[in-house]
């Protein structure tokens, strides 16, 4: 699946993205030193961590 994040353009947050899809869930992207994180929220409150490197 791709997902097309959109880049948050305000210095106190830099490194972070974000993405809404159709069936309700919230996409955040961050850059961390070794890599990216992405944390996936659905509509229930259900949240889900994935560590990329």
């Amino acid at each position: 699946m791709k997902i097309k994040m959109n880049k948050i353009h305000d210095e106190s947050i830099k490194g972070r993205f974000f993405h809404f899809d159709n069936c309700g869930h919230l996409y955040l992207g961050r850059h961390q030193n070794d890599g990216l994180s992405f944390t996936i929220i659905d509509e229930l409150g259900d949240i889900r961590v994935i560590l990329r490197c």
